[in-house]
């Protein structure tokens, strides 16, 4: 019989992925000696002296390969991210010199600063060398004091406090302060130059105090400053507690730490101030937003009670009801509605806490008895007694 002759399998040729290119990153590889050695030569601590709180500003760590062999640069790391430290290549000959540029951003600081960069190689002599990185930056629009707390203020009687706004820009002026609670007022009063620190800078005042618009509670105002110039605006904060003629204790409720569905056991109680008698007619929960979790969901009740003990009569509010069982943060605040025709008609106190995550239950005290009670062992009943007390025996007391 004639035999045909097979015609052979076509062979595909291999595919030969590219390698994705890498950068020198942290690594716990165990250190081999290759003869590698590095030597900063620009010193331990790199001084950037005086600079203004504007302009980034790069400086370079030079070094050298002192070894025999490969030096190996295996990561670079700034402290922070003010810090960032940037490499020209991961690997270094016996005598090649390299250079770290390291870019220091000092916005929004003041002061003398100071944070590191870490440089981790094969050098087994020295795996990890630390580079001092130090700065005196100087603010050129700075706002005395950030945060103005002016304590508990009488609604009646007012307060008025000063926000001192230093500028170092030349030629720049303050355009004007605008406060985001109707309770609290910003006006510009004088601009002047004065000599800190050996140089000529403009100082501004601007005078904050309370509106007739202030309702008895926490405060808390942000005050927006703006300039001539569009991208510099800064912000000062202005903290404190406005009183009426209604007294509120506490001025906050804390529930830190619930556990899921645990009872709540609270109270408020609401005292004249000036001798005038007035009475509660209404609470009311109104939770607020808290970030992704949406809205905090109400979980008080309220019972009022007249205190007639003393003239003229306080007034108990007391809170209970169960925590949410969801886990996450809890905020809001109570309107307490009263009788009073002036600003304590209306009394706000804040609430906020949060529900912590359900226990695990414990396992018991003592392993080796508590398996003997909740799995008895399958041996003989004779042999099950000799050994069980062999265990007691060992176990810990």
């Amino acid at each position: 019989a004639e035999v045909k002759p097979t015609k052979p399998a076509a062979v595909k040729p291999m595919e030969v992925k590219p390698q994705r290119e890498t950068k020198p990153g942290p690594s716990n590889e165990p250190i081999v000696d290759t003869g590698g050695r590095i030597t900063i030569d620009t010193g331990d601590t790199v001084d950037l002296g005086r600079l203004p709180d504007t302009t980034p500003i790069t400086k370079e760590i030079k070094f050298t390969n002192t070894g025999t062999g490969p030096l190996e640069i295996r990561s670079t790391t700034g402290s922070c991210g003010c810090t960032v430290p940037r490499l020209e290549k991961p690997t270094y000959q016996p005598g090649e010199s390299g250079v770290i540029s390291v870019t220091y951003n000092p916005a929004n600081r003041s002061g003398p600063q100071h944070t590191t960069v870490t440089i981790m190689t094969n050098d087994p002599t020295a795996p990890s060398r630390q580079v001092q990185i130090k700065s005196n930056v100087t603010t050129q629009l700075r706002v005395e004091p950030m945060a103005l707390n002016m304590g508990q203020v009488s609604r009646d009687q007012g307060a008025k406090g000063i926000v001192t706004v230093t500028s170092r820009v030349e030629g720049l002026q303050i355009t004007g302060a605008t406060p985001n609670n109707p309770a609290v007022e910003a006006k510009i009063l004088e601009t002047k130059t004065v000599q800190l620190a050996g140089q000529n800078v403009r100082q501004t005042t601007i005078e904050v105090g309370l509106t007739s618009n202030a309702i008895p509670g926490p405060l808390n105002a942000n005050v927006s400053i703006r300039t001539s110039d569009p991208n510099r605006t800064r912000n000062a904060i202005v903290m404190g507690e406005v009183i009426g003629d209604i007294q509120v204790m506490p001025s906050q409720l804390q529930f830190p730490g619930l556990s899921p569905n645990q009872a709540i056991n609270s109270q408020l109680r609401l005292v004249p101030r000036n001798g005038k008698p007035f009475k509660v007619l209404g609470v009311e929960d109104v939770p607020q937003s808290v970030g992704q979790q949406g809205m905090s969901p109400k979980f008080m009740n309220f019972e009022i009670k007249e205190d007639t003990t003393q003239t003229p009569s306080a007034w108990n509010i007391v809170i209970t009801g169960t925590a949410p069982a969801a886990q996450g943060p809890i905020r809001g605040e109570l309107i307490v509605t009263t009788d009073n025709e002036g600003a304590d008609k209306q009394m706000r106190v804040r609430y906020f806490g949060f529900t912590r995550a359900a226990s695990q239950p414990t396992q018991p005290a003592n392993p080796a008895q508590g398996n003997w009670e909740t799995k008895p062992s399958t041996l003989v009943p004779e042999k099950k007694e000799e050994i069980k007390k062999e265990v007691q025996k060992v176990a810990p007391k």
